[in-house]
């Protein structure tokens, strides 16, 4: 586990310009409330001038571009306008987008789809986070010490189905594993068109946000319950989360592949962390919420997907997706 006294104090010393560099760019989506929110004011807290885009439904302060980014073509929109106005990008985090009404499966509407025709779920997790990273790649490539950090799901990769890529007809149970697999393998693919840039997908654990206070659902109501009554023992305060965030994406723990990245975690004293993939400083890590990367079951089960191809498989249907959509 990755202590709480560790994340503070790599934290506190983002304001040495010999540490990390000042006048950072950011890209941080669900910044309006819960973990998005809490890392955005650590992060602004932390570092030297920071200029912050924050990308959401709903405005608040700093440099705010309203939303709805489960629609790949806004996707796109918003990082041209990104683009326009920047030559770097050093930080890119991608706070958890699900709505309630996402995860309200009724037996007549188990699979709700966008108005682009995919599913919600693989629309929020899969498509539009990856989306937005390869768009703005290139300005984090232009970056000293470039960092993405995915919210949700890590750590928590299982198998994926082949014959419903699209996952319109699995099974609930299945989509999650399935999802995040599918996310992590085509980091790793990214990660090969730029190395030198970190890539960070965190499960942040149990954590009690304004998200339950939107919903009346059966299903909503039965966490609000739960989390009243054992919240004390089993959620990550809101603010020890969004410190952890910060430090996923600023510490030395998590470098990218090779370049500026590589051995930085060493040079400075920082233990760095194993990758998706097993090797120590790949540049891709799956961790969970005390910043530990995933157990040996998760890496292998990932390895087995590289060796017989599904990686490629996904690859390619992620692309293929993004071009159908381009043609509606």
């Amino acid at each position: 586990m990755v202590l709480l006294s560790t994340v503070r104090a790599s934290n506190a010393r983002l304001k040495d310009p010999k540490y990390y560099p000042p006048d950072p760019v950011a890209v941080i989506t669900g910044a309006t409330s819960g973990i998005g929110e809490a890392t955005a004011k650590e992060f602004a807290k932390c570092t030297v001038r920071p200029r912050i885009y924050l990308l959401g439904r709903s405005k608040q302060t700093y440099i705010f571009m309203s939303v709805d980014l489960s629609l790949l073509k806004n996707v796109e929109r918003v990082c041209e306008e990104i683009k326009s106005e920047e030559s770097r990008l050093d930080v890119f985090i991608r706070a958890s987008l699900i709505q309630p009404n996402h995860m309200n499966f009724t037996h007549e509407n188990r699979h709700p789809v966008t108005s682009e025709g995919i599913h919600k779920l693989l629309a929020t997790t899969v498509h539009s986070r990856l989306l937005s990273i390869s768009l703005l790649l290139p300005l984090l490539r232009s970056a000293p010490s470039p960092h993405v950090l995915l919210i949700a799901g890590g750590t928590k990769e299982g198998p994926i189905h082949t014959t419903s890529l699209s996952a319109l007809t699995l099974p609930l149970a299945a989509i999650r594993p399935h999802l995040t697999a599918m996310l992590t393998l085509s980091l790793e693919k990214l990660a090969q068109q730029a190395p030198e840039v970190s890539f960070v997908r965190c499960f942040p654990g149990a954590v009690r946000t304004r998200i339950f206070e939107r919903d009346g659902s059966c299903r909503i109501w039965g966490m609000k319950w739960l989390f009243a009554v054992l919240g004390r023992w089993v959620c990550v305060p809101v603010e020890e989360c969004g410190e952890r965030q910060v430090f996923y994406v600023s510490g030395k723990r998590y470098p990218g592949g090779v370049g500026n990245g590589k051995g930085k975690g060493e040079e400075e004293g920082e233990e760095v962390a194993r990758g998706s993939d097993g090797r120590v400083g790949s540049g891709v890590y799956s961790v969970g919420w005390d910043g530990e990367s995933a157990p040996a079951s998760v890496e292998e089960g990932l390895r087995a997907q590289r060796e017989d191809g599904t990686r490629d498989v996904v690859w390619e249907y992620v692309l293929g997706e993004w071009g159908r959509v381009r043609n509606i």
